[in-house]
């Protein structure tokens, strides 16, 4: 059967970027920004705005050293050029997610010019892979991170393929900006492939090993002086801990915390393949894996495994794991899968072929009867609109029927698939996401105590979560057991704010009461909580809330 010959890939990048934007598009309109973490980083932006501050983040009024500014700034520079607002702030991270993709063709170029189908295939395969397709629509660090290790190691292979000290420069601002973003992490993403260089280049010296040498010492220079002008000025600023903090807590002190064994080290290696899909459930690729043996002497092979083995192996080692540590790997990943498929013109056909499209029909199939299947099914649950599960069986189903296409168009379909999937998660997510994890109301209420001057205080530990989506102004105390007979006597007017897995038993009423991660969420007048101190008390871990109807009937006796 004949075939289309692929696109070239300055098109099909494009689709690539089509998916990212419909991703984008569900994400802000059907998810919240995510306590704690998104609506922490946005806190400490929102900090810097009110403070004019462009050195030292704070958080709560305090500063804050556990990360770098460049995603605050980014969100200020929004905020500057459009107005305070959630969306650009949102956007920030996932804007370099997208120019990864880019990244990703621009590097396959450098590594396979006479394989033009990997440019192609490896920014598809990249948005097509399930935890980076999910990544991609946060706000979060690791996108950023990603993004200048592509940078740096386009600088690495532009110095090496044309021998000019341009590469060094981009390879420089990539670690500066890298530091920036989050840190040391950076030179764990780079550093191996630019000092094994002899294992990687095969042909030989690269012009030079003096110039090589020589050139990523100006661009470590270069990288480091980028990082100083920030950290010298922001240390001398921000205060003695938080100079200590940026210069030794975030390089060696986390380093050594972190070898305590907290995960075991083969953790990454359970999970991985789950995070790939659909690649890894692809028989296809696994088919052709014997293709990257037989090329094993490839500048692009050895390239690849080398910047994805040290990394897997440094951050396996090291206990303290999150599954986004990784994803400056990712495109090396999507990498290695265009280079064992590159020359395949269609796609294999069979009943093995089929898996990721009955895999997709199973998870649309799920979705549809979850809310009959279950008598304790949740509220939330049981109004599923089932449509979104018939659009993603749908989706397996064409899989399944479609008539067989180059190569291109089965990865673009998979990518599509995958997509979807994730635009179902965050549309079935949604209801429940909105309820108790949009912290707009309960902000807005905490909002007006700041309004009518009345001291806040958290019981517990505050992660910032409520400061930018109230526009807070003044920063929220927190109290424990030990400090709130205290802060009572100083703030009689003041309000405490709860966390409750079961509300106490009591005629006292709270001033509001709402949900918050799983939780009920009071806003208590300090005079009853002096009346009644174990109104702020937690309930046990394994007691079961009985929300939403205990919330109903406690907002119909609450005066909000």
């Amino acid at each position: 059967m004949t075939t289309m010959p692929p696109a070239p890939a300055r098109q099909w990048i494009w689709f690539s970027v089509a998916l990212w934007a419909a991703l984008m598009i569900v994400a802000v309109i059907w998810r919240p920004l995510l306590p704690v973490d998104e609506t922490r980083y946005a806190a400490v932006a929102w900090e810097m705005w009110l403070r004019g501050d462009w050195l030292v983040p704070y958080l709560n009024g305090e500063p804050y050293h556990h990360k770098p500014p460049l995603l605050f700034w980014l969100m200020k520079l929004g905020w500057a050029l459009f107005g305070v607002n959630e969306i650009t702030a949102r956007l920030v991270a996932p804007l370099f997610g997208l120019g990864n993709l880019f990244l990703t063709a621009a590097i396959a170029r450098r590594l396979w010019p006479d394989r033009p189908d990997i440019a192609t295939w490896a920014p598809i395969i990249l948005i097509g892979s399930l935890f980076w397709t999910l990544f991609t629509t946060l706000n979060m660090f690791d996108m950023m991170v990603g993004f200048f290790a592509l940078l740096g190691l386009y600088g690495v292979l532009e110095a090496w393929i044309t021998g000019r000290r341009m590469g060094w420069v981009w390879f420089g601002l990539a670690v500066g900006f890298g530091i920036l973003a989050k840190g040391p992490a950076i030179f764990l993403h780079i550093m191996p492939v630019t000092l094994l260089a002899p294992f990687w280049t095969v042909a030989g010296r690269p012009h030079g090993w003096r110039f090589w040498w020589t050139g990523m010492g100006l661009g470590l220079l270069i990288g480091v002086l980028i990082a100083l002008a920030w950290a010298i000025p922001a240390g001398i600023a921000g205060g003695e801990e938080y100079r200590e903090m940026i210069f030794w807590g975030q390089t060696a002190g986390r380093v050594v915390d972190a070898f305590d064994h907290a995960r075991p080290w083969y953790w990454y290696t359970v999970l991985m393949p789950a995070l790939l899909i659909p690649w890894t459930i692809w028989p296809a690729f696994w088919r052709n894996l014997s293709v990257l043996k037989s090329a094993r002497t490839e500048v692009g092979l050895r390239f690849c495994v080398i910047w994805i083995g040290f990394a897997f192996v440094t951050f396996s080692a090291i206990s303290g794991k999150q599954l986004h540590y990784l994803l400056p790997e990712f495109p090396a990943f999507a990498l290695l899968v265009a280079r064992a498929l590159s020359g395949l013109r269609a796609a294999p056909t069979g009943v093995w072929s089929k898996v990721p499209a009955i895999v997709f029909i199973i998870l649309g199939v799920g979705v549809v009867i979850a809310p009959f299947v279950s008598p304790r099914i949740p509220d939330w649950m049981v109004s599923l609109p089932s449509a979104w599960g018939f659009a993603l069986a749908a989706m397996g189903g064409w899989m399944i029927i479609k008539p067989r296409t180059c190569m291109t168009g089965t990865l673009a379909t998979l990518a599509a698939a995958t997509s979807l999937l994730v635009i179902v998660v965050h549309l079935v997510a949604s209801p429940r996401l909105m309820s108790d994890y949009d912290v707009h109301e309960v902000a807005e209420e905490i909002k007006r105590h700041e309004d009518a001057g009345h001291p806040l205080s958290f019981y517990g530990k505050y992660h910032g979560q409520f400061n930018f989506a109230g526009r807070l102004t003044k920063p929220i105390t927190t109290t424990g057991d030990a400090e709130a007979a205290d802060w009572i006597r100083a703030n009689p007017e003041g309000r405490i704010i709860t966390l409750h897995r079961i509300l106490p038993e009591t005629d006292l009423k709270p001033d509001f009461i709402g949900l918050y991660r799983g939780r009920y969420l009071a806003i208590w007048p300090a005079q009853i909580v002096a009346q009644n101190p174990d109104v702020v008390k937690r309930a046990p871990s394994d007691q079961t809330p009985n929300f939403p109807e205990d919330l109903k009937k406690s907002d119909d006796s609450t005066a909000n």
